[in-house]
């Protein structure tokens, strides 16, 4: 017992010199933190007692302080949840609107790609077709005109 005193003795004269160590910077910390904690534990008793307990049993039920706070908990979760929920839904809603208008604008897009694509094709198909009917009238040319040539070699 003595000894602490002692101890407690040579901080206090460490704390008025104005040099302390890791350990006595540590005891002082936990003495602040003890004061702490007993100045709010102070508060809460002195909130307890401005509490009307008759009011809350008649409006929650019961007049414990963890039951009414458990209870505004309650009811603030689920007002929360309902504000959240409501605003998913209006969110989701515009989401789902702007995706139906892009779509649409895409599917706009491609109909137009593929009337392009179809035109294109069908182009080179009548180009085709008229190259093939070109070559076939060359070549039937050709071979009138090789027949008239051996016919004439042949006279």
């Amino acid at each position: 017992m003595k000894n602490r005193q002692d101890k407690r003795r040579e901080r206090e004269r460490r704390c008025l010199r104005g040099d302390l160590s890791r350990d006595d910077m540590l005891f002082l910390l936990s003495v602040l933190e003890g004061e702490l904690q007993a100045r709010e534990e102070v508060i809460a008793v002195l909130k307890t007692e401005r509490t009307d307990w008759a009011l809350l049993k008649a409006h929650y039920g019961f007049c414990g302080l963890h039951g009414a706070l458990r209870s505004l908990r309650g009811d603030s979760l689920r007002w929360q949840q309902q504000d959240h929920f409501e605003d998913v839904c209006k969110t989701a809603n515009a989401e789902l609107i702007n995706f139906i208008e892009a779509q649409k604008r895409s599917n706009k897009r491609m109909e137009d790609q593929l009337l392009e694509v179809s035109n294109a094709h069908r182009d080179a198909v009548r180009r085709n077709e008229e190259q093939q009917r070109s070559h076939r009238d060359f070549f039937q040319k050709y071979t009138c005109v090789t027949a008239l040539l051996e016919e004439d070699r042949e006279r």
